[in-house]
């Protein structure tokens, strides 16, 4: 007779009858029956899936962590080599064997006993099974997470620790190796080894008592133990494609000198990482030093043919402070992308010293300055106008018969209209001292310029035309005293942007005078602006005296004596018309001067600063070094700040001024 007892409510019953697996009448727990298991599949599965996960756990990201600016990124087997490489051999040879060596041994054993028990003979199964239980005290994420809560509870706000997708393969193959160790039924190893049961001397079977009860048949079920394993494989190629979308291109840098860079050093552009140095080497003919950098899918996109990278390094003079966070931190790169349309390309040649900030700008106005001697000047030193830097010199040399220092310089595209022909430059580096008999003078510069040098320019009044790509001019040791009073207006390219020239119409004012006996034709011209209402212009064009007088402008003539005007201010008068202009200005009022610029029909607009005007008796009187044409009145002010009129220009014998608009 087959007793069975159930594992869940201790019930006895009998197996009489019943072939396949069974089931308790009581609680409908499955009865464990030698007859019903004869392998141990679903211990198989979770040791091949435990197998496959360790795979990406010890190849794949396991902990990022970041010390001091400096990134590491390896994995376990990453960090295994790195404590051999630092000469830690005790220690690596410990974590290599309780978490490489000894994993792999137990999940072997145990899938070879649950598939091919019969390679192992029926002597050395029971000691092979005694490894595998010990083997599995042993797991390494014990001495793992020792590890780590001391380094945490050691390091501190020092080192910031962040969890990569190796730890969670890592963690899943825990899982499922605990799982196959669970599943593995050490008694199955023994079913072909096991002593034939005699047949018994009387087969009449014996009766089984009316007390016990009879188990009922259990339905066949389909194993699914190996959707572990396949599951296990789905999600290691899952971890594999995350971790490589992560990853961007590899580029090679190559350098004359390393100046402490480290693999983990990352790459930055405007001051965030698109890329990590993964390792360095010594070029093929140890001239050099070749890194390679793993970029980020961002930062893919700077690997361009013209990109421009440089060591980042403390740098410390008169001029500033760079490079300050590489002081007590890690060195890091920096990059100055190429142009958007240039091919990519992962070899570049990087650069000793950051590149020149004027270096490479399109646009740029390059000129050439000629000096006797280099004191003051060479790369990088900087060109002011008024104490506003404009550009720098890029490169000096001597000239081609050595008889004097030509520097070549680049003006941003932005101060190009400053740059005149007849414009006047001196080097203004350090101390000038001057003594004679009768006087004594020292021009002391900035102290900027004492370390680095300086170049200045000043602009006749009289400004001459823009110069061209390629002019040349003499430096100066010392500035004449008249070119420091010169005072020109000049519109720069920055002023211009995004400039839109107001609708201005150019009106001629026509009257007839009767003197003695004859009569006698008289005009003047001036400009209108359009608005809604009509027409307004200086009171220059509507006089009130000439009874005669008419106004010519946008093809049509009006006689001012029936035309309807507006007072808009003491010195504009506002012009009104049965249809409002086809185009029409944007105006408003201003309490204060502006920076802004004079437009006249075609002519090039004037920038005239706030500063070169002063308020007197509601009028903006303009600065007398200022010239500009007498025909111009009536000319709109358009206030640089958001491209409206906000005045128009009179003058009156040598005075001239911005008349403000009111309402």
């Amino acid at each position: 007779m087959h007793l069975a007892a159930c594992h869940c409510c201790g019930l006895i019953q009998t197996l009489e009858g019943i072939a396949g697996r069974a089931d308790c009448v009581r609680c409908e727990t499955r009865l464990a029956h030698s007859e019903t298991r004869r392998d141990n599949q679903p211990a198989a599965a979770a040791a091949a899936a435990a197998l496959i996960l360790y795979v990406p756990a010890v190849t794949l990201p396991f902990l990022r962590i970041e010390r001091l600016g400096l990134f590491s990124d390896n994995s376990l087997l990453g960090g295994i080599a790195a404590l051999f490489d630092e000469g830690h051999h005790f220690v690596g040879a410990v974590v290599l064997c309780f978490s490489v060596i000894l994993p792999l041994l137990k999940l072997g054993a145990l899938l070879t006993l649950s598939l091919r028990k019969n390679w192992v003979p029926q002597r050395h199964r029971a000691i092979t099974y005694r490894i595998v239980e010990q083997l599995g005290r042993w797991g390494m994420l014990d001495v793992l997470l020792v590890a780590v809560m001391i380094a945490f509870v050691k390091l501190g706000n020092l080192v910031h620790f962040s969890a990569g997708p190796g730890l969670a393969m890592f963690a899943s193959f825990v899982l499922v190796s605990i799982a196959a160790s669970v599943l593995f039924d050490p008694h199955i190893m023994w079913h072909d080894s096991e002593p034939a049961t005699p047949a018994p001397a009387a087969t009449t079977p014996e009766p089984v008592p009316a007390s016990i009860p009879k188990a009922k048949p259990s339905p066949p079920r389909p194993s699914w133990a190996w959707l572990i394993a396949l599951f296990a494989l789905v999600g290691a190629v899952a971890a594999w494609r995350s971790v490589q979308k992560e990853q961007g291109r590899l580029i090679e840098i190559s350098f004359r000198e390393g100046h402490g860079l480290r693999a983990g050093s990352e790459l930055k552009h405007l001051g965030i990482a698109v890329g990590r140095v993964e390792s360095l080497a010594l070029s093929d003919n140890a001239t050099s030093i070749d890194v390679a950098v793993r970029l980020t899918p961002q930062g893919e996109s700077i690997a361009r043919r013209g990109s421009q990278f440089w060591i980042v390094r403390p740098q410390v003079d008169l001029a500033g402070v760079r490079g300050l966070e590489t002081v007590i931190g890690d060195k890091l790169l920096a990059v100055e992308p190429g142009p958007l349309d240039g091919p990519l390309t992962s070899r570049f040649v990087g650069l000793e010293e950051p590149p020149l900030p004027d270096a490479g700008i399109e646009g740029g106005l390059a000129i050439v300055f000629q000096a006797t001697k280099a004191d003051g000047l060479g790369p990088g030193v900087p060109v002011f106008y008024r104490g506003i830097r404009v550009g720098s010199i890029l490169s000096t040399v001597l000239a081609g018969d050595g008889s004097a220092i030509e520097a070549q310089a680049v003006i941003r595209p932005e101060f190009r209209p400053l740059v005149r022909e007849n414009a006047e430059f001196w080097n203004a580096s350090g101390v000038s001292v001057e003594a004679a008999l009768t006087s004594f003078r020292v021009q002391v510069g900035p102290v900027e310029s004492w370390l680095r040098g300086r170049v200045e320019f000043a602009v006749p009044n009289t400004p001459g035309p823009e110069a061209k790509d390629g002019a040349r001019f003499l430096l100066a040791d010392r500035p004449d005293p008249e070119w420091l009073t010169w005072s020109p207006a000049l519109t720069t390219g920055r002023s211009k942007a995004g400039f839109q020239r107001p609708p201005v119409e150019r009106a001629l004012l026509t009257w007839t005078s009767q003197s003695w006996f004859r009569t006698k034709a008289q005009s003047t011209a001036g400009w209108l602006l359009p608005v809604k209402e009509g027409y307004l212009g200086p009171r220059d064009l509507f006089p009130a005296d000439l009874p005669t007088a008419s106004l010519t402008f946008a093809g049509r003539t009006v006689e001012l004596a029936s035309a309807t005007k507006v007072e808009r201010g003491p010195e504009i008068v506002l012009l009104k018309t049965p249809d409002s202009p086809p185009l029409v200005a944007t105006e408003r009022t201003a309490n204060q001067p502006e920076d802004g610029y004079l437009v006249a029909g075609n002519d090039a607009p004037v920038f005239i600063a706030a500063a070169r005007m002063k308020v007197e008796k509601g009028r903006w009187t303009l600065d007398s070094a200022i010239n500009l044409p007498d025909d111009w009145v009536g000319a709109a002010f358009v206030a640089a700040s958001d491209r409206a009129v906000i005045g128009l220009f009179r003058s009156e014998d040598d005075t001239r001024w911005i008349a403000p608009l009111a309402r």
